[in-house]
This record gives structure tokens, C-alpha cells and sequence, in this order.
């Protein structure tokens, strides 16, 4: 009997990707020259050209050197996206400082748990973040504030978004130990130092976040090679080439990979303007898109599906949009379909597709607007150049095409690691049998024998939602059900997503109770929650349940139990 033909593996390698031994600010320093946009950065009428980037991050430098900022420290900056904060982090590259954009919604004990965690003496942040300085003060090894203030031009033109922006850079006295940042730049501009060039790839230059295996956030260490090899894979890979202008706009916030270095950085350094939205919320969309027009837009579902919802954009042309891409979740093909109706009926050409990456991964892995490639609605993208990638099954051998397994990667752009936890660094990052170190995602999916990738579902169950600034956090269902479990009184307890009008989704809690009086527990609870976990991550109901319906399989069935917090929520 004869043997069919052999299966082709789920493997492929990557064309070798050659990255300069520079860092980051050389990068971009050289693309200066012909760079086919002169505005490289927008932040509502503040503007930010190249040679306003080359001067100034100079001067900041400087100020940094000043302060005695030196190669290897860290940096922390809490602000909301803007020219100046752009510029912080080139100033910070030259020096061979690393700079780290904190969430901007966070309280004071999580900042100042990565204050201490850095050892840093120097922290950056926005006016009017809801932060106590003098408990940062108390509580770390800190010398000096900057404080980015309120620039007119920021609050000129958006009549809805003022009001956020008071928010954040509005009524502030500063203390004697802050330095407020026109301060800080005339320091720089009196400083006699030189600027010490640290070119070296191999040189960590960037923390960013992403939410784990538990839900709290890990602390990404990458380097000048990793942001530089995804500048360049991305560049060979998408339609988003040198040449033609235009605004791209920033959504997500600057703290996730996917919001500074795919949303800002890699549009300059392709010849765009990164189109910047301090206080952009559901409510304030129309008004953004109407300001900045953007040709390109970076987003997650949330951003696209609130559009169909929007009275104002909904009446508006929105001929200017071209490419749009989604990340950070999946959506439905039903959905694209729908959101693709939706452009066409207002005189876009542009098409929605989903996009995959990894913080991990410097952001993106795949590219659905491939270069030369058919609309693949159905797949998720092809991976971007110089990215191997291979899919695996549970004792970690190679699976055969179209066949589901984990998904991994491996290439130039894979993090160094999680800052200072090399244990947890070990868990996701496994070297092969050909000395090939490959970075095992929590995804599965598959590859079929044109490489386009196809989703395939997660390990872990998570779902964005919009927090009171209207900043978009992944709520982790297992990690909260953790922390509801920790009372002595709960059995057992499931977290499902549940739609809202506002936040797009909600988490609502379904506890059983083991023992004790109900009203007592929940308030116990709650309290608990209130103390663990970030306020968008709070579930907003708590409903006692006498068990968790199963599946046939014998597992929680938590498609029954969404089904059961939408009725619950229509009562």
C-alpha cells in the first residue's frame, strides 16, 4: 500500500533581517534626510518637525544629563500622548538612557511600585494625573519631577476634548522639588555637556507593558535592535511605504507597544504624521477624525465598532480613511463586513482587517495589508519579514499546516525579557534543538500553505474595556475570578464580559457561596477587589449563584454565563 503524499509542516523561516549596530534616535536620524513628510508628529495645532525633533530631544538631553540621568537608567514618564513626551524618548536614546511610559490612569501605589521597581530618581509626568508627588517622594529613591504643562495650542481646537485635557495638564501647584518642563528645557539649553552617543544595538532602550498569563502587567525590556528590526520587517512587509503623506492615528496609549512604537514610531519612520489623541473617548471620536482626517488608522475593536454607533460619524465622509487595522483582540468576520459597509457607505475605499502581534514581539507579527496580496478577511495576516514562525502542539512538536497549534515565533524583535524576572522570562522564551530561541505565544491558530495565519483562540480569557479617562485596559476574567476566590466564604466564582453601551464591555462577577451571609461576603469582596485590582477591572455586579452551569464536557460553560449577566443586565 502506498504512503500519500508527506504533510508539509507549520514552520517557516524567516529571511535574514539585517539591523545596523545604531541606536534608535540614529535610525531616525538618518531617515531625516528623506523623510516624505515634513510634520512628523501632530498633537491637535502643536506640531513636530524633524529638525524640531533633532534640536530638542538635543536640549533635553542635556537637561536629563543635568539632572544625572547616564547610561542604563531608567526613566519614567506618566503623561498622555504628545509631541514633547515624542521627544523625551529620543532625548532619553541618545544618552543610552531607557525610557518607560507608564499608564496615565494608574494611582500613586502602582507608579510608585515601578519607581522603586527602576530605582529611578527622575520621574516625568503630566499635569493633573491623579498622583500624590509627595508620597512618590516619601516612598522612593526620587530627586526630580518634570512637569509637562498645558500647552494652548493642545486645548485650541477640540471643544469636547478640553475638558479631558484640564484633567490631566490643568490647575497644578508644583512643589519645590518639581521642575516644570520649560525649566527643564532652558536647563538644557545653559548645559555645556556633550551629548555621549550610545550606538550600540544590543542596548536596552524601552520598557513597555502587556498584561500576562494572570492579568497584571509585565514589565518589557527591548533594545534599540528589537524597535529597529520591527521598523525595518514592518517597512519590507505593509503598504505603509516611504512616499505618500499622511496622518496616522494614534489610538491605543502610549504604555502598550502597540500605541508608541506601532501607532507612533513606525509611521514616522515611514514618512507619516503620527496623529496623537491626548483624551480621545467614545464621545470624542468625530471630533478627532474630522480634525486629523487619518489615511491610516491602528486601533482595536472597540475604536471601530464604536464608530457604528457614533451620530456624528455616522454623518460624516470618511473618504480620508485607506488602511485600517485592528489589534489587540479579535473581530468577527461578520463584524468587519459590517464596519466595512459602514466606510463604503461614507466614501471610504479603506477595508478593516485584523492585525496579530505580541508586546513581546515589539508590537506587531503579522501584517494583514501585505505587500502584493489578496483582501484575506477570513485570516489574520502573514507574518512580517524576518520572522520565523512555527506552530506546535502540547509536547511541543512541530504540527502540519492547517492543523491547530501554538502559535511561536522567533526573530530579531523578540524582547530581551521581562525586566529584572528572568524566571518568568524562562517560562515564554525556549531555545530548540538548533539553537534557535523561540518566544511561545498564548495563542493558537494555523498556517496554511500560502502562510496566511488564522486565529484560533487563547489559553487565557480576556476582553477590552474602556476605563472612566476612556482609555481602553484588557481585563483578564481568570485573574479577577483569583481575586474574588481569595474570600474564605466563595466556592467558586466565574468573571464573563457583559456589553455596555459606554466601557463596551463590563465584568460581572457570578460567586457561590460556600458559607456565610450574602450581603456581607459581597461587601468583603468588592473590598478586595477594590485593593487588588484596577478600578476598569472592578466588576460592576457581583450576582450569587448557586452553581456554574457546565458544558457536556464537563467544564464551566461561560458562554452560558454571558448569556446570564445580558439578562441579568436587562432587568
Amino acid at each position: 500500500m502506498k504512503n500519500g503524499p508527506a504533510k508539509e509542516k507549520s514552520l517557516l523561516v524567516g529571511k535574514p533581517l539585517r539591523v545596523p549596530d545604531i541606536n534608535v534616535f540614529t535610525l531616525f536620524k538618518n531617515r531625516s534626510k528623506v523623510n516624505a513628510c515634513k510634520v512628523i508628529c501632530r498633537c491637535h495645532e502643536d506640531i513636530l518637525t524633524f529638525s524640531q525633533l533633532l534640536n530638542e530631544s538635543e536640549i533635553y538631553a542635556k537637561a536629563f544629563m543635568e539632572l544625572g540621568v547616564k547610561h542604563g537608567d531608567i526613566v519614567p514618564l506618566c503623561v498622555v500622548p504628545s509631541c514633547v513626551a515624542v521627544t523625551l524618548f529620543f532625548a532619553l536614546n541618545r544618552i543610552g538612557a531607557v525610557s518607560t511610559f507608564l499608564n496615565a490612569t494608574a494611582g500613586t501605589e502602582e507608579i510608585g511600585r515601578y519607581i522603586q521597581q527602576f530605582s529611578s530618581n527622575i520621574f516625568i509626568y503630566s499635569f493633573g494625573v491623579n498622583l500624590n508627588i509627595n508620597s512618590l517622594y516619601e516612598k522612593s529613591n526620587l530627586i526630580n519631577t518634570v512637569i509637562i504643562g498645558e500647552s494652548k495650542k493642545d486645548t485650541k481646537k477640540l471643544k469636547c476634548v478640553k475638558d479631558k485635557l484640564q484633567f490631566y495638564m490643568g490647575n497644578h501647584s508644583a512643589d519645590d522639588k518639581s521642575i516644570e518642563i520649560s525649566e527643564f528645557y532652558k536647563l538644557g539649553q545653559k548645559s555645556l555637556l556633550a551629548v555621549s552617543q550610545y550606538s550600540g544595538k544590543a542596548v536596552p532602550a524601552f520598557i513597555a507593558y502587556t498584561s500576562g498569563t494572570t492579568g497584571e502587567p509585565k514589565s518589557i525590556l527591548l533594545s534599540n535592535e528589537n524597535i529597529i528590526a520591527e521598523m525595518i520587517a514592518l517597512k519590507k512587509s505593509s503598504l505603509m511605504q516611504y512616499g505618500p503623506q499622511g496622518n496616522s492615528l494614534q489610538v491605543v496609549p502610549f504604555n502598550y507597544p502597540y500605541g508608541f512604537i506601532i501607532s507612533v514610531l513606525f509611521p514616522i519612520f515611514v514618512g507619516k504624521t503620527a496623529a496623537l489623541t491626548p483624551g480621545l473617548t467614545g464621545e470624542n471620536t468625530a471630533e478627532y477624525l474630522e480634525m486629523y482626517k487619518p489615511k491610516y488608522i491602528s486601533a482595536i475593536p472597540p475604536f471601530y465598532k464604536s464608530l457604528l454607533r457614533d451620530k456624528k460619524v455616522c454623518k460624516m465622509d470618511l473618504s480620508f480613511i485607506r488602511y485600517a487595522v485592528s489589534g489587540g483582540d479579535i473581530i468577527t468576520k461578520s463584524e468587519i463586513e459590517h464596519i466595512n459597509a459602514f466606510f463604503k457607505e461614507r466614501g471610504s475605499k479603506g477595508r478593516l482587517l485584523n492585525g496579530s502581534g505580541n508586546g513581546e514581539g515589539a508590537g506587531s507579527l503579522t501584517n494583514p495589508i501585505a505587500l502584493f496580496e489578496k483582501y484575506n478577511i477570513d485570516s489574520i495576516g502573514k507574518p512580517i519579514y524576518g520572522l520565523s514562525v512555527k506552530f506546535i502542539d502540547e509536547n511541543g512538536n512541530i504540527v502540519n499546516r492547517n492543523q491547530k497549534g501554538r502559535f511561536c515565533f522567533a526573530g530579531k524583535n523578540v524582547m530581551l525579557g521581562y525586566y529584572d524576572d528572568e524566571v518568568k522570562t524562562r517560562t515564554v522564551k525556549h531555545i530548540d534543538n538548533d539553537g534557535i530561541e523561540w518566544f511561545h505565544t498564548d495563542t493558537y491558530g494555523y498556517m496554511d500553505k500560502d502562510n496566511w495565519i488564522y486565529f484560533g483562540g487563547r489559553e487565557r480569557r480576556f476582553f477590552i474595556t474602556y476605563d472612566s479617562s476612556g482609555s481602553p485596559y484588557k481585563v483578564y476574567c481568570d485573574h479577577v475570578q483569583n481575586m474574588i476566590k481569595q474570600h474564605n466564604s466563595v466556592a467558586d466564582c466565574a468573571v464573563v464580559q457583559c456589553p455596555d453601551e459606554k466601557r463596551y464591555f463590563i465584568p460581572i462577577a457570578f460567586v457561590v457561596l460556600k458559607n456565610g451571609e450574602w450581603m456581607t461576603v459581597k461587601k468583603e469582596v468588592n473590598e478586595i477587589c477594590l485593593r487588588e485590582l484596577q478600578s476598569c477591572a472592578m466588576p460592576v455586579e457581583y450576582i450569587k449563584i448557586e452553581r456554574l452551569p457546565v458544558s457536556s464536557a464537563g467544564k464551566i460553560d461561560y458562554i452560558r454565563i454571558e448569556e446570564l449577566a445580558k439578562e441579568k443586565r436587562k432587568r
